[in-house]
């Protein structure tokens, strides 16, 4: 079985049945790096748990109760709601809420640095929350709606820290192969920010040859050129000399060829 995040969550709450925890602990004793990841999820879960009682300054502490109401008042209406995707994956929505929950207390932590010694704490916990974010955006991407996916690949490009490879990795996977245009489109600005990555432009290079939807291909060309990846340029000279290049295609390919050369 293809254990998930969302299954080791299941285990860890005792929500696999008697057959699949034995699968799943046979998986853990048999398999380094699937052990590893339970280790690294296991952790990040104990220590959302572990977040200490802190006794707010007074200019801080309505806020961070009015932050905390509001996200229980979404979260009500959240699963509520009959047809929201998050009620077909019950661990995908724990996900979800506890990324935010881990925000706030960030926030809230930040505000009381400098009457507590929490910094090394504070590390932790950002570093911790960070991974737990990038699982909820691989997961959305891998398996929402077009729509979710969208906001998934927004969410990677306003993040105020770096993904990790793995995370960069779904996201050209998303920009190539993502079957919604809308999608790939947003992907594809995405990884704007991700253009000093060699892997990430050997992979637009190599895509733009498969690519068919002018929007795509306009798009990919103006990130080639802005990071004067040279190995573009027999791609560009195939949609040159292809017939069914549209005249707005060739157009860019004509001007991408010229600042290339």
């Amino acid at each position: 079985m293809n254990w998930t995040d969302e299954h080791i969550i299941e285990y860890l709450e005792g929500g696999l049945d008697t057959d699949q925890r034995k699968e799943f602990e046979n998986q853990l004793m048999t398999d380094p790096a699937f052990k590893a990841k339970y280790q690294e999820l296991e952790q990040l879960l104990q220590t959302i748990e572990r977040v200490p009682e802190v006794e707010a300054p007074a200019e801080l502490e309505w806020g961070f109760k009015a932050e905390l109401d509001r996200m229980q008042s979404t979260l009500a209406e959240t699963r509520l709601e009959p047809n929201n995707s998050l009620n077909a994956s019950p661990n995908r929505w724990w996900l979800q809420i506890a990324a935010g929950f881990g925000l706030l207390v960030i926030g809230f932590l930040s505000g009381t640095q400098q009457t507590s010694d929490n910094s090394g704490q504070l590390l932790a916990m950002q570093t911790q929350i960070q991974s737990l974010q990038q699982v909820v955006m691989q997961q959305t991407l891998e398996s929402s709606s077009a729509s979710e996916r969208i906001k998934a690949v927004n969410q990677i490009e306003q993040v105020p820290f770096q993904p990790d490879e793995k995370l960069v990795k779904m996201l050209v996977k998303t920009a190539t192969q993502d079957k919604s245009v809308n999608v790939r489109y947003a992907a594809v600005q995405a990884l704007g920010n991700f253009m000093d990555y060699p892997s990430v432009r050997n992979e637009m290079v190599r895509s733009l040859d498969q690519q068919t939807e002018p929007l795509i291909q306009i798009a990919m060309i103006g990130l080639l050129v802005d990071a004067q990846e040279k190995a573009a340029i027999s791609s560009i000279k195939k949609l040159l000399d292809n017939e069914a290049t549209t005249p707005e295609v060739k157009q860019q390919a004509e001007i991408a060829m010229d600042i290339l050369i």
